[in-house]
């Protein structure tokens, strides 16, 4: 019944739907009128659609990218870091001192509580022969990949972009 009416008429009616019509030709031009913004809509819809489609096509390989650093095993000094700011690795200490996020023990930079289990660092344990011939160990705090993104971000939201970041600013 609906496929022969769609074919003879062009579209499909109940028979109260008919009988309005009929009775409210005014009903008519308000179904029109909804037929029509309902299109635009879905072709508005569409649009959208296709321009997300297109972003995640863009953004996607980045996203890979950041996923395969984020993996990755290996960790940074703060001077690596730093230099990336234009600041010296003590500047670097400092700062992110002041914005609770570590304070120093016993010669080294430790994360507060907060921070220490997220795994934004790593300690490494080192030796070295000081000037009068004594050999000594030092431990020293090493930045996973996740950390350095972490950094960026309290950086970044506190006003301190690193230099690639600056350059494109101006």
């Amino acid at each position: 019944e609906v496929l022969p009416a769609i074919r003879k008429h062009g579209a499909y009616m109940t028979s109260d739907t008919a009988e309005r019509i009929l009775a409210d030709p005014d009903f008519i031009i308000r179904l029109a009128t909804n037929f029509k913004q309902e299109r635009q809509r879905r072709m508005q819809a569409e649009g959208q659609v296709s321009q997300l489609s297109a972003q995640v096509s863009d953004l996607k390989p980045k996203a890979d990218y950041c996923d395969i650093i984020l993996a990755s095993k290996s960790a940074v000094t703060i001077t690596q870091i730093a230099a990336d700011y234009n600041m010296a690795a003590k500047a670097m200490n400092n700062t992110r001192h002041e914005l609770g996020i570590e304070w120093k023990v016993n010669d080294q930079w430790i994360l507060y509580a907060d921070y220490m289990s997220k795994g934004y660092t790593r300690s490494s344990t080192f030796n070295f022969t000081k000037s009068d011939g004594t050999e000594r160990t030092k431990i020293s705090t090493l930045w996973t990949q996740k950390g350095r993104l972490f950094l960026y971000s309290v950086l970044k939201d506190n006003g301190i972009l690193p230099l690639m970041e600056q350059q494109n600013a101006v």
